[in-house]
Protein backbone atom coordinates (compact mmCIF):
# COMPACT_ATOMS: atom_id res chain seq x y z
CA UNK A 1 0.00 0.00 0.00
CA UNK A 2 2.67 2.37 0.88
CA UNK A 3 4.60 1.60 -2.11
CA UNK A 4 1.85 2.32 -4.42
CA UNK A 5 1.13 5.49 -2.64
CA UNK A 6 5.20 6.35 -3.33
CA UNK A 7 4.78 5.17 -6.61
CA UNK A 8 1.72 7.71 -7.48
CA UNK A 9 3.40 10.40 -5.32
CA UNK A 10 6.62 9.68 -7.39
CA UNK A 11 4.29 9.70 -10.58
CA UNK A 12 2.52 12.51 -10.16
CA UNK A 13 5.59 15.09 -9.19
CA UNK A 14 7.32 13.31 -12.34
CA UNK A 15 4.19 14.76 -14.07
CA UNK A 16 3.98 18.07 -12.47
CA UNK A 17 7.90 18.25 -13.90
CA UNK A 18 6.87 17.65 -17.36
CA UNK A 19 4.45 20.00 -17.36
CA UNK A 20 6.69 22.75 -16.15
CA UNK A 21 9.20 22.48 -18.00
CA UNK A 22 6.71 22.39 -21.44
CA UNK A 23 5.03 25.65 -19.74
CA UNK A 24 9.18 26.98 -19.79
CA UNK A 25 9.58 25.80 -23.59
CA UNK A 26 6.32 27.45 -24.41
CA UNK A 27 7.45 30.97 -22.79
CA UNK A 28 11.37 30.20 -24.35
CA UNK A 29 9.65 29.46 -27.64
CA UNK A 30 6.92 32.86 -27.55
CA UNK A 31 10.17 34.81 -26.39
CA UNK A 32 12.74 33.50 -28.97
CA UNK A 33 9.24 34.07 -31.93
CA UNK A 34 10.93 37.28 -33.48
CA UNK A 35 7.30 38.98 -33.23
CA UNK A 36 6.92 38.87 -29.70
CA UNK A 37 10.68 40.09 -28.38
CA UNK A 38 9.94 43.09 -31.34
CA UNK A 39 6.67 43.70 -29.08
CA UNK A 40 8.46 43.36 -25.61
CA UNK A 41 11.29 45.93 -26.56
CA UNK A 42 8.49 48.24 -28.11
CA UNK A 43 6.74 48.25 -25.17
CA UNK A 44 9.64 48.64 -22.47
CA UNK A 45 11.31 51.46 -25.11
CA UNK A 46 7.79 53.39 -25.42
CA UNK A 47 6.86 53.26 -21.36
CA UNK A 48 10.45 55.00 -20.99
CA UNK A 49 9.24 57.83 -23.90
CA UNK A 50 6.17 57.81 -22.54
CA UNK A 51 7.70 58.42 -18.64
CA UNK A 52 10.27 60.80 -20.19
CA UNK A 53 7.42 63.27 -22.60
CA UNK A 54 5.63 63.00 -18.57
CA UNK A 55 8.33 64.65 -16.84
CA UNK A 56 9.31 66.87 -19.51
CA UNK A 57 5.79 67.86 -19.26
CA UNK A 58 6.17 68.93 -16.07
CA UNK A 59 8.93 71.98 -16.97
CA UNK A 60 6.17 73.70 -19.13
CA UNK A 61 5.56 75.25 -22.39
CA UNK A 62 9.85 76.11 -22.35
CA UNK A 63 10.36 71.92 -22.22
CA UNK A 64 8.10 71.28 -24.87
CA UNK A 65 9.75 74.00 -27.10
CA UNK A 66 13.23 72.60 -26.63
CA UNK A 67 11.67 68.95 -27.48
CA UNK A 68 10.22 69.52 -30.75
CA UNK A 69 13.34 71.26 -31.87
CA UNK A 70 15.82 68.46 -30.60
CA UNK A 71 13.16 66.05 -32.22
CA UNK A 72 12.76 67.57 -35.28
CA UNK A 73 16.79 68.08 -35.69
CA UNK A 74 17.78 65.26 -34.70
CA UNK A 75 15.02 64.18 -37.78
CA UNK A 76 16.23 66.56 -40.70
CA UNK A 77 19.98 64.93 -39.43
CA UNK A 78 18.16 61.18 -39.99
CA UNK A 79 16.61 62.37 -43.81
CA UNK A 80 19.66 64.21 -44.81
CA UNK A 81 21.58 60.86 -44.72
CA UNK A 82 18.83 58.79 -45.86
CA UNK A 83 18.78 61.08 -48.77
CA UNK A 84 22.63 61.19 -49.44
CA UNK A 85 23.10 58.05 -49.52
CA UNK A 86 19.92 56.84 -51.27
CA UNK A 87 20.56 59.12 -54.12
CA UNK A 88 24.68 59.13 -53.90
CA UNK A 89 24.69 62.94 -53.18
CA UNK A 90 27.68 63.18 -51.31
CA UNK A 91 29.36 63.79 -53.95
CA UNK A 92 27.80 67.08 -54.42
CA UNK A 93 30.19 69.86 -53.75
CA UNK A 94 29.53 71.89 -50.92
CA UNK A 95 26.28 69.86 -50.36
CA UNK A 96 26.08 69.82 -46.55
CA UNK A 97 26.72 73.72 -46.87
CA UNK A 98 23.82 73.76 -48.90
CA UNK A 99 21.58 71.91 -46.94
CA UNK A 100 22.52 73.72 -43.71
CA UNK A 101 22.17 77.05 -45.33
CA UNK A 102 18.51 76.22 -46.41
CA UNK A 103 18.07 74.76 -42.85
CA UNK A 104 19.16 78.61 -41.74
CA UNK A 105 16.93 80.28 -43.88
CA UNK A 106 13.60 78.15 -43.05
CA UNK A 107 14.53 78.51 -39.25
CA UNK A 108 14.55 81.83 -39.82
CA UNK A 109 11.36 82.69 -41.57
CA UNK A 110 9.58 80.43 -39.79
CA UNK A 111 10.14 80.81 -36.03
CA UNK A 112 10.89 83.89 -36.47
CA UNK A 113 7.09 84.24 -38.19
CA UNK A 114 5.55 82.59 -35.07
CA UNK A 115 7.72 84.63 -32.38
CA UNK A 116 6.60 88.04 -33.82
CA UNK A 117 3.21 86.88 -34.18
CA UNK A 118 2.85 85.76 -30.46
CA UNK A 119 5.35 88.01 -28.95
CA UNK A 120 5.03 91.46 -31.01
CA UNK A 121 3.52 93.62 -28.16
CA UNK A 122 6.90 92.98 -26.57
CA UNK A 123 9.41 93.10 -29.36
CA UNK A 124 8.04 95.94 -30.30
CA UNK A 125 9.33 98.08 -27.45
CA UNK A 126 12.67 97.41 -28.33
CA UNK A 127 13.63 100.16 -31.36
CA UNK A 128 16.73 97.68 -32.21
CA UNK A 129 14.01 94.92 -33.13
CA UNK A 130 11.48 96.84 -35.35
CA UNK A 131 13.52 97.06 -38.34
CA UNK A 132 13.20 92.62 -37.99
CA UNK A 133 9.61 92.74 -36.77
CA UNK A 134 8.19 95.21 -40.27
CA UNK A 135 10.21 93.35 -42.58
CA UNK A 136 10.26 90.21 -41.17
CA UNK A 137 9.26 88.26 -44.63
CA UNK A 138 11.10 90.54 -46.84
CA UNK A 139 14.39 89.81 -45.15
CA UNK A 140 13.56 86.34 -45.11
CA UNK A 141 12.49 86.13 -48.85
CA UNK A 142 16.06 88.21 -49.81
CA UNK A 143 18.02 85.42 -47.99
CA UNK A 144 16.19 82.81 -49.58
CA UNK A 145 16.80 84.78 -53.39
CA UNK A 146 20.61 85.10 -52.35
CA UNK A 147 20.39 81.36 -51.59
CA UNK A 148 19.00 80.74 -54.86
CA UNK A 149 21.25 82.59 -56.64
CA UNK A 150 24.09 81.37 -55.25
CA UNK A 151 22.91 77.41 -55.94
CA UNK A 152 22.82 78.48 -59.63
CA UNK A 153 25.99 79.99 -59.87
CA UNK A 154 27.59 77.35 -58.21
CA UNK A 155 25.85 74.76 -61.20
CA UNK A 156 28.52 72.17 -62.22
CA UNK A 157 28.01 70.38 -65.52
CA UNK A 158 29.68 67.20 -64.14
CA UNK A 159 26.80 67.21 -60.97
CA UNK A 160 23.51 68.91 -62.87
CA UNK A 161 21.13 65.77 -61.98
CA UNK A 162 22.79 65.19 -58.49
CA UNK A 163 22.92 69.04 -57.55
CA UNK A 164 19.14 69.37 -58.53
CA UNK A 165 17.90 66.26 -56.49
CA UNK A 166 19.50 67.38 -53.66
CA UNK A 167 17.92 70.99 -54.33
CA UNK A 168 14.31 69.19 -54.69
CA UNK A 169 14.97 66.80 -51.63
CA UNK A 170 15.92 69.49 -49.16
CA UNK A 171 12.67 71.63 -50.55
CA UNK A 172 11.15 68.43 -49.53
CA UNK A 173 12.29 68.09 -46.26
CA UNK A 174 11.21 71.84 -45.30
CA UNK A 175 7.61 70.29 -44.50
CA UNK A 176 9.10 69.09 -41.69
CA UNK A 177 10.66 71.92 -40.30
CA UNK A 178 7.37 74.02 -41.36
CA UNK A 179 5.28 71.25 -38.93
CA UNK A 180 8.16 71.62 -36.38
CA UNK A 181 7.53 75.09 -35.77
CA UNK A 182 3.76 74.99 -36.30
CA UNK A 183 4.20 72.39 -33.03
CA UNK A 184 5.70 75.40 -31.52
CA UNK A 185 3.22 78.15 -32.46
CA UNK A 186 0.26 75.34 -31.25
CA UNK A 187 2.45 75.04 -27.25
CA UNK A 188 2.75 79.38 -27.43
CA UNK A 189 -1.21 78.86 -27.45
CA UNK A 190 -1.18 76.72 -24.84
CA UNK A 191 0.34 73.40 -24.09
CA UNK A 192 -3.04 71.33 -24.41
CA UNK A 193 -3.14 72.41 -27.93
CA UNK A 194 0.15 70.59 -28.22
CA UNK A 195 -0.21 67.52 -26.18
CA UNK A 196 -4.08 66.55 -26.77
CA UNK A 197 -3.09 65.84 -30.89
CA UNK A 198 0.46 64.58 -30.17
CA UNK A 199 -1.14 62.09 -27.57
CA UNK A 200 -4.22 61.20 -29.83
CA UNK A 201 -1.73 60.26 -32.87
CA UNK A 202 0.72 58.13 -30.78
CA UNK A 203 -2.65 56.74 -28.94
CA UNK A 204 -3.72 55.33 -32.09
CA UNK A 205 -0.51 54.31 -33.46
CA UNK A 206 0.03 51.98 -30.35
CA UNK A 207 -3.79 50.75 -30.89
CA UNK A 208 -3.63 49.98 -34.45
CA UNK A 209 -0.13 47.90 -33.80
CA UNK A 210 -2.29 46.07 -30.89
CA UNK A 211 -5.23 44.95 -32.75
CA UNK A 212 -3.36 44.25 -35.43
CA UNK A 213 -0.98 42.30 -33.51
CA UNK A 214 -3.80 39.94 -31.78
CA UNK A 215 -6.63 40.64 -34.54
CA UNK A 216 -5.31 41.74 -37.79
CA UNK A 217 -6.16 39.33 -40.58
CA UNK A 218 -7.03 41.69 -43.56
CA UNK A 219 -4.43 43.87 -44.85
CA UNK A 220 -4.97 47.59 -45.44
CA UNK A 221 -2.81 49.23 -47.82
CA UNK A 222 -0.05 47.42 -49.81
CA UNK A 223 2.83 49.91 -49.36
CA UNK A 224 2.84 49.35 -45.74
CA UNK A 225 2.14 45.66 -45.22
CA UNK A 226 2.15 45.05 -41.42
CA UNK A 227 -1.03 47.24 -41.10
CA UNK A 228 -4.56 45.89 -40.97
CA UNK A 229 -8.25 46.37 -41.10
CA UNK A 230 -8.92 45.32 -37.98
CA UNK A 231 -5.81 47.47 -36.35
CA UNK A 232 -7.14 50.63 -38.20
CA UNK A 233 -10.95 49.95 -36.94
CA UNK A 234 -9.83 49.05 -33.62
CA UNK A 235 -7.63 52.05 -33.47
CA UNK A 236 -10.53 54.71 -34.74
CA UNK A 237 -13.12 53.36 -32.31
CA UNK A 238 -10.44 53.82 -29.11
CA UNK A 239 -9.13 56.93 -29.92
CA UNK A 240 -12.08 58.58 -30.02
CA UNK A 241 -13.12 57.28 -26.48
CA UNK A 242 -9.82 57.93 -25.34
CA UNK A 243 -9.39 61.79 -26.58
CA UNK A 244 -12.92 62.29 -24.53
CA UNK A 245 -10.99 61.09 -21.97
CA UNK A 246 -7.58 62.67 -21.80
CA UNK A 247 -9.24 66.25 -22.78
CA UNK A 248 -11.64 66.89 -19.91
CA UNK A 249 -8.80 65.85 -17.46
CA UNK A 250 -6.05 68.14 -18.85
CA UNK A 251 -9.01 71.07 -19.24
CA UNK A 252 -8.63 71.52 -15.04
CA UNK A 253 -4.97 72.38 -15.14
CA UNK A 254 -3.83 75.49 -16.19
CA UNK A 255 -0.41 74.51 -16.81
CA UNK A 256 -2.03 72.83 -19.81
CA UNK A 257 -4.47 75.55 -20.75
CA UNK A 258 -2.22 78.37 -20.32
CA UNK A 259 0.63 79.48 -22.66
CA UNK A 260 2.95 80.23 -19.53
CA UNK A 261 2.40 78.00 -16.74
CA UNK A 262 2.36 79.88 -13.70
CA UNK A 263 1.69 83.31 -14.75
CA UNK A 264 -1.69 83.87 -13.71
CA UNK A 265 -3.39 83.54 -17.72
CA UNK A 266 -7.58 83.30 -17.10
CA UNK A 267 -8.77 80.33 -18.31
CA UNK A 268 -11.13 81.00 -21.58
CA UNK A 269 -14.13 79.57 -21.67
CA UNK A 270 -12.92 76.34 -23.69
CA UNK A 271 -11.82 74.86 -20.54
CA UNK A 272 -14.88 75.84 -18.51
CA UNK A 273 -17.60 73.67 -17.66
CA UNK A 274 -20.98 74.06 -19.86
CA UNK A 275 -24.13 72.63 -18.76
CA UNK A 276 -26.62 70.84 -20.94
CA UNK A 277 -29.97 70.81 -19.55
CA UNK A 278 -31.38 68.90 -22.32
CA UNK A 279 -28.96 66.32 -21.98
CA UNK A 280 -28.51 66.74 -18.00
CA UNK A 281 -24.58 66.83 -18.59
CA UNK A 282 -21.76 69.24 -18.56
CA UNK A 283 -19.00 69.20 -20.67
CA UNK A 284 -15.92 71.43 -21.94
CA UNK A 285 -16.01 72.95 -25.03
CA UNK A 286 -12.57 71.94 -25.67
CA UNK A 287 -13.88 67.91 -25.93
CA UNK A 288 -15.35 68.91 -29.36
CA UNK A 289 -12.24 70.39 -30.80
CA UNK A 290 -10.75 66.85 -28.97
CA UNK A 291 -13.32 64.89 -31.13
CA UNK A 292 -12.34 66.57 -33.96
CA UNK A 293 -8.68 65.45 -33.58
CA UNK A 294 -9.63 62.11 -32.63
CA UNK A 295 -10.62 62.22 -36.23
CA UNK A 296 -8.06 63.40 -37.47
CA UNK A 297 -5.07 61.09 -35.96
CA UNK A 298 -7.29 57.89 -36.47
CA UNK A 299 -8.20 58.88 -40.46
CA UNK A 300 -5.96 60.91 -41.79
CA UNK A 301 -2.58 60.99 -39.36
CA UNK A 302 -1.84 57.36 -40.11
CA UNK A 303 -1.07 58.42 -44.11
CA UNK A 304 1.88 59.85 -42.82
CA UNK A 305 3.13 56.52 -42.14
CA UNK A 306 1.85 55.30 -45.11
CA UNK A 307 3.90 57.45 -47.18
CA UNK A 308 7.03 57.44 -45.07
CA UNK A 309 6.83 53.56 -45.66
CA UNK A 310 6.47 54.21 -49.24
CA UNK A 311 9.16 56.20 -49.45
CA UNK A 312 11.57 53.91 -47.20
CA UNK A 313 10.30 50.78 -49.51
CA UNK A 314 11.38 53.03 -52.82
CA UNK A 315 14.79 53.62 -51.61
CA UNK A 316 15.18 50.14 -49.78
CA UNK A 317 15.49 50.49 -46.24
CA UNK A 318 13.96 49.55 -43.28
CA UNK A 319 14.47 52.13 -40.67
CA UNK A 320 15.41 56.32 -41.35
CA UNK A 321 17.73 55.78 -38.23
CA UNK A 322 18.61 53.37 -34.79
CA UNK A 323 17.55 56.70 -32.60
CA UNK A 324 15.06 54.56 -30.74
CA UNK A 325 15.78 51.06 -30.17
CA UNK A 326 12.56 48.74 -31.74
CA UNK A 327 11.48 51.62 -33.38
CA UNK A 328 13.71 52.55 -35.42
CA UNK A 329 14.40 56.86 -35.93
CA UNK A 330 13.01 59.56 -34.92
CA UNK A 331 10.92 59.95 -38.29
CA UNK A 332 9.84 56.53 -37.68
CA UNK A 333 7.83 57.23 -34.49
CA UNK A 334 6.81 60.49 -35.66
CA UNK A 335 6.24 60.36 -39.22
CA UNK A 336 2.60 60.89 -38.60
CA UNK A 337 2.46 63.67 -36.51
CA UNK A 338 4.04 66.37 -39.30
CA UNK A 339 0.75 66.44 -41.04
CA UNK A 340 -1.30 66.49 -37.89
CA UNK A 341 0.83 69.75 -36.33
CA UNK A 342 0.40 71.56 -39.19
CA UNK A 343 -3.85 70.61 -39.47
CA UNK A 344 -3.88 71.43 -35.64
CA UNK A 345 -1.74 74.78 -36.27
CA UNK A 346 -4.30 76.09 -39.23
CA UNK A 347 -7.67 74.72 -37.11
CA UNK A 348 -6.55 76.62 -33.98
CA UNK A 349 -5.93 80.17 -35.55
CA UNK A 350 -8.66 79.82 -38.06
CA UNK A 351 -11.83 78.16 -35.97
CA UNK A 352 -10.72 78.64 -32.55
CA UNK A 353 -9.05 81.73 -32.01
Amino acid sequence: MQRNIKKSNSKSLGEKETEDKSHIDQYANILSDPKWKSLILRTIIGLLLILTFSLIIKIGPIGLVFLVIVIFLRGFQELSNVGYDAFSLRTVPHYKTISYTLLFIFNYFILGSIIFEKFAHIISKHKSMLFFLNYHKLISFNLYTIFFIIFVLQLQKAHYRKQYTLFAYLHMLMLVYVSCYMSIGNILSGSIWFIVPVVLVVFNDIAAYVFGFFFGRKKLIEISPNKTWEGFVGAFVTTLIFGQIISPFMCQYEIFTCPIWGHGCQNSRLFQRKKFDYFEISVYPFQLHAFIFSLYASLIAPFGGFFASGFKRAIGIKDFGNTIPGHGGIIDRFDCQILTNIFVYLYINSIVF
